[in-house]
């Protein structure tokens, strides 16, 4: 499997930033976008720039032009800040992540959050990491999680 981020359609002026899961607004909708049309192509909406993101279900965070997402590869998690014009990498940090396939092929779920210069990240595992968006130095981490919860006891 070779998860790919692909981002469609709109060949439209960057939008607002998206920094956080469901948007601006937390519902889901660019609710000032008044050119978007339902009404793709048969072939579907033009593909603008895919990227390799790794195995995970990591949504997207977007601001100032950066589209930013994790994924893990090999055994560690990789955070990747995106150009959101080009797809080209402008830079990645990785961090020791174990990829626990139990419930899917693994890796992480949670997207990362944008609070002004800051990215947020949470692993699988319960790690959670602060970012300078600009350039990926780690602020600070926290874990979360350091037991199994009661029902995965037995």
């Amino acid at each position: 499997m070779k998860p790919l981020l692909a981002i469609f359609l709109l060949a439209l002026p960057v939008p607002a930033d998206w920094s956080q899961w469901r948007g601006p607004k937390g519902n889901g909708n660019f609710d000032h976008e008044t050119t978007w049309s339902h009404q793709w192509p048969a072939v579907g909406p033009k593909v603008l720039w895919t990227a390799k993101v790794h195995i995970g279900y990591s949504g997207i965070a977007v601001s100032e032009k950066r589209a930013y997402t994790l994924g893990n590869l090999e055994g560690d998690d990789l955070v990747q800040c995106l150009n959101a014009t080009t797809g080209k990498l402008v830079w990645s940090k990785n961090y020791p992540q174990d990829l626990i396939p139990k419930y899917n092929p693994g890796g992480p779920n949670a997207p990362p959050v944008i609070e002004g210069k800051w990215l947020y990240t949470f692993s699988k595992q319960g790690l959670v990491s602060s970012w300078d968006k600009a350039t990926g130095d780690l602020r600070w981490t926290c874990l979360l999680y350091t037991s199994p919860s009661p029902r995965d006891r037995g």
